[in-house]
């Protein structure tokens, strides 16, 4: 599937599949959209899993500033979160644009995401952790005979207490919040939490972001996923520069550049110095002919090195740009194909300057002399 976009001066042709890449978000957008209440373990059934995602990281926890003025206390933002990067890629995959700044913004996305997704980041969800509930007595605790009770006046029971990673709604936890505090409370799915260590469980967010195999939410693709997908995409994408735009040699370093490093250039231009065809009735080198073949013939970039040439020359797209460009067309002014030329060892006619037969005059005491 053939897609023109517009980088910078130039129109480029791409071979991409942009439909696919944009449904895999659209399609992953949708459903953590509608992921709401007890499917991901919340009470509330307001927020949606991606409310949850896109406002990762805007506020953390509230603390203590001693360096701040009257040691007030201030609202720690975390950065790296899902309020970092939704906003960047709602526009890249709305518009498909495949800017130049908007494949090296998801290249970084894509790298903030591998570091989130480590073992010992702190936005991993599954190192996310709670006060669980390891045991519970099923008496209360009584002191001086008296049943001790807690602020609401239900009776309190000892707990054991335990780390939980990745979510808190654990079997023991609803059942201590069941059966001690008379509460209907619902349980979380068993592959969201873990008790012995992080980066064991599998939690709703963990889920929409990481996750290599389908979970429980039946989540397809994971965000880090279609984001490889669609770097790899790029990368095996072909572009062709319009004939409608084509590149300007200017200059006699880039005419010599572009001579020396592109194959197809400087094998046209050693054939034609040589080409009786390719000369004029003086005997020099027809740049007119030459401009015209460059004008209408589409030159392949054959290798790594003559792509990241044309790159330079054209400015708007660096040698990191993802997407392969293979072919190219050449405006090439009559005093840059001269040039090429010359460093072909095109040599022009000497002219020839004509011999005169001048009588000189002599003087009558002249000739005498002689």
């Amino acid at each position: 599937m053939s897609k023109r976009i517009k980088v910078g001066p130039y129109i480029l042709n791409l071979e991409i599949n942009a439909d696919t890449i944009s449904k895999k978000y659209t399609t992953w957008k949708n459903k953590v959209s509608k992921l709401k209440g007890e499917e991901i373990g919340v009470a509330t059934k307001g927020r949606s899993l991606f409310n949850m995602i896109e406002n990762q990281g805007i506020v953390g926890r509230t603390v203590f500033d001693k360096d701040s003025p009257k040691g007030r206390e201030t609202q720690l933002k975390t950065s790296g979160g899902g309020s970092d990067f939704i906003p960047s890629l709602d526009t890249f995959f709305d518009k498909l644009e495949f800017q130049p700044r908007d494949t090296n913004a998801l290249k970084r996305i894509y790298a903030a995401l591998l570091s989130n997704s480590e073992d010992s980041s702190p936005l991993n969800p599954r190192n996310m952790t709670f006060k669980g509930i390891k045991s519970y007595s099923r008496k209360p605790m009584i002191k001086n005979g008296k049943v001790l009770e807690d602020k609401k006046g239900n009776p309190r029971h000892k707990v054991t207490p335990q780390t939980v990673f990745g979510h808190y709604r654990t079997k023991e936890y609803v059942d201590y919040r069941n059966n001690i505090k008379q509460l209907n409370e619902f349980e979380g799915h068993e592959s969201w939490y873990a008790l012995t260590k992080p980066n064991k469980s599998s939690p709703p967010m963990w889920q929409a972001l990481y996750a290599r195999e389908v979970g429980n939410l039946n989540i397809k693709f994971s965000l880090i996923l279609i984001i490889e997908d669609t770097i790899k995409a790029l990368q095996n994408a072909k572009g062709s520069i319009s004939d409608k735009t084509p590149i300007q040699i200017k200059g006699q370093g880039t005419s010599d550049a572009v001579y020396r490093g592109i194959s197809e250039v400087k094998d046209f231009i050693d054939k034609a110095v040589v080409d009786s065809n390719y000369k004029t009735r003086m005997g020099n080198f027809n740049t007119r002919k030459a401009k015209d073949w460059f004008a209408t013939t589409p030159i392949p970039l054959d290798n790594k090195n003559e792509e990241n040439l044309m790159k330079r020359v054209m400015e708007a797209i660096d040698a990191s740009y993802p997407i392969k460009i293979t072919e190219v067309h050449l405006r090439v002014s009559p005093l840059m194909i001269r040039r090429m030329a010359e460093l072909a060892g095109f040599q022009p006619p000497v002219k020839k300057t004509k011999k005169t037969n001048r009588i000189q005059k002599m003087n009558w005491m002249e000739v005498l002399v002689r």
